[in-house]
């Protein structure tokens, strides 16, 4: 009924605490955004979800330059959306060539999808893979000749009052939160802020974005995320057409998967996930998705029988 409650607890940085305003990084469910954009081209006609990805990206010459066979050339969209594509992800963060790429002055989207080298396997089985989002991503700019970014505030931001960046497109707010986590994986010790161990140092935010981009490179806040899961996924949202929510909202066919080993377990339909959970002795439905890694965790939730959406970051 339009009620917003908010709260926020700890540190944001060794200067400053927690506020609700504090801008955070949403890791996986920047996922959801994602969703929104595919399905809002697939209502205009931009392409099909029977389409393959030879046919919208045939244009492409960065798609062209791809190893098909690592990037299936006839894996379908309605494939990549629900991460049966058979498409691998990327093998060791630790390769010297993703350093390279987070450090490289001149990062493109397709320089992620090219880290990928193990061959794709055959299609029809659920396996959670980024690198479907990197070429959701490469076709959502291809089809609206614009970067993620400039998408998504065109279609979402703007309409939908909501503020928003994507790294490594957008610049990271100066007052993010920053990110803490067991250092010993970013060569330091214990807990703490992993950007005071870290070698990417104070460009922290452009590197790791460098490698998540779409999949998982989003920046905001819990009430900016609560508002989009309502636009999104309630029927009173206008993020989308009746049609393409419909879409959306209807693609849950799968098995029961956990994502990072959540709780949970989630279907894993378009890019979004659809779990049953248990209230006062209720059943009721929750769309959205999780998201971790690096230092941050996230969930967003929306209820159609609650009409209710909840963002915790």
């Amino acid at each position: 009924d339009g009620y917003l409650w908010r709260y926020a607890k700890g540190k944001a940085s060794s200067s400053e605490e927690m506020a609700v305003g504090t801008p955070t990084l949403i890791r996986s469910t920047s996922k959801t955004f994602l969703a929104g954009l595919v399905m809002q081209q697939i209502d205009e006609g931009l392409y099909s979800l029977s389409d393959t990805l030879n046919t919208v990206l045939s244009g492409n010459k960065d798609y062209k330059s791809l190893d098909k066979n690592v990037i299936n050339p006839d894996a379908t969209i309605e494939q990549v959306l629900t991460m049966t594509s058979g498409i691998q992800g990327v093998a060791n963060y630790y390769r010297p060539e993703i350093t390279q790429l987070q450090e490289s002055q001149n990062w493109r989207p397709i320089d992620i999808i090219r880290l990928v080298i193990t061959d794709f396997v055959p299609t029809g089985t659920y396996e959670y893979s980024n690198t479907n989002s990197m070429l959701l991503g490469l076709i959502a700019e291809h089809a609206g000749r614009q970067q993620l970014n400039e998408l998504y505030k065109s279609a979402f931001f703007d309409p939908l009052d909501i503020v928003a960046v994507l790294l490594p497109q957008d610049a990271p707010p100066p007052d993010t939160a920053r990110p803490h986590d067991d250092r010993s994986q970013w060569g330091g010790t214990g807990f703490g802020d992993i950007m005071d161990t870290s070698h990417h140092g104070a460009d922290w935010y452009w590197a790791t974005g460098k490698t998540s981009w779409a999949a998982a490179g989003m920046i905001t806040t819990p009430e900016n995320m609560a508002r989009w899961a309502y636009e999104l996924l309630s029927d009173q949202g206008s993020a989308l057409s009746p049609t393409a929510r419909a879409r959306l909202l209807g693609s849950f066919s799968g098995p029961l998967i956990s994502i990072g080993g959540s709780q949970p377990e989630h279907q894993y339909g378009y890019h979004v996930t659809k779990t049953t959970l248990s209230l006062s002795g209720n059943s009721i439905t929750a769309y959205g998705h999780p998201g971790s890694g690096g230092g941050y965790v996230s969930d967003l939730f929306y209820s159609p029988e609650l009409d209710m959406s909840i963002s915790v970051l």
